[in-house]
């Protein structure tokens, strides 16, 4: 029987197989960096964007806030300005109102009825002043009562003095009642 010497065929089939499994290594070792770095940086692209997008959108944000600031701002002014408007709509129409009881105060005072103070709070008048007899007062509640501007006259006090050289105070209190006004009425 002959005796071959298979040695050297075996260490270059194991040179061989050792080539291919390093170079087969070598080879997976590069695809899995590849494959690994695509969707890395894939990500990486995608996460940029959405970053930029946020940017975009807090910028958004920011002038949407300034712009509802200003709005505000703006609103508040409109707010002053009608609430100014109302009030000179008010002092307007009631300045007819003043004008009118001014000239009928000189109808409602009696002779002998003397007012030290007239006021306006509201729809209410306050009246006091000084008379030679309670007839007076009561004549001016009287007349009061006549006139459709005033309503409820009411004596508040009447203080009288037992020398008879003096004056008897009082104080006496109606109520503006509310009447339209025609437009030839108002004073512009």
């Amino acid at each position: 029987m002959a005796a071959y010497n298979v040695l050297p065929w075996r260490v270059c089939e194991h040179r061989r197989r050792r080539t291919r499994f390093l170079v087969g290594m070598m080879v997976a070792v590069l695809l899995g960096v590849v494959g690994n770095s695509i969707p890395y940086h894939h990500l990486l692209g995608m996460l940029a964007q959405q970053q930029q997008a946020n940017q975009q959108l807090q910028q958004q944000s920011r002038g949407s806030q300034q712009m509802l600031d200003a709005l505000k701002k703006h609103q508040q002014q409109d707010q002053a300005v009608n609430t100014q408007i109302t009030l000179v709509q008010v002092l307007k129409s009631r300045r007819a109102v003043d004008v009118a009881l001014l000239t009928l105060l000189p109808q409602l005072v009696p002779e002998g009825l003397y007012l030290t103070h007239c006021e306006r709070v509201g729809d209410q008048l306050h009246f006091v002043g000084k008379t030679q007899s309670n007839d007076q007062v009561s004549e001016m509640m009287h007349r009061i009562t006549l006139l459709p501007m005033l309503q409820g006259p009411v004596l508040e006090q009447i203080d009288g003095n037992p020398n008879a050289s003096q004056n008897n105070s009082f104080t006496l209190q109606a109520t503006l009642t509310r009447f339209q006004e025609s437009p030839h009425d108002a004073v512009v």
